[in-house]
């Protein structure tokens, strides 16, 4: 079954580099209120420091998962939790 981000392409011009993300999953809601779960595969770093999580598409756009409308938080797999 296919889920939709509610996504919108936003820029974050603060971005100044990317690393890799792993064991990082975006939560959202369906329309029906049902949860389901996107990975995040990249963090973008921005020039203060703060990283923000990006999800691309194979449509190639990046977006940042928080950007979202349906977005909820963010889960971590156990093998890298603190």
């Amino acid at each position: 079954m296919d889920y939709l981000v509610n996504r919108q392409s936003r820029c974050d011009s603060d971005i100044v580099g990317i690393a890799p993300a792993s064991g990082v999953w975006a939560v959202y809601s369906d329309a029906s209120g049902s949860e389901f779960r996107s990975r995040v595969h990249l963090w973008g770093v921005r020039h203060d420091g703060t990283v923000v999580p990006l999800e691309a598409y194979k449509d190639g756009l990046v977006d940042a998962s928080t950007e979202a409308d349906n977005f909820l938080r963010l889960d971590f797999d156990e093998s890298i939790e603190g």
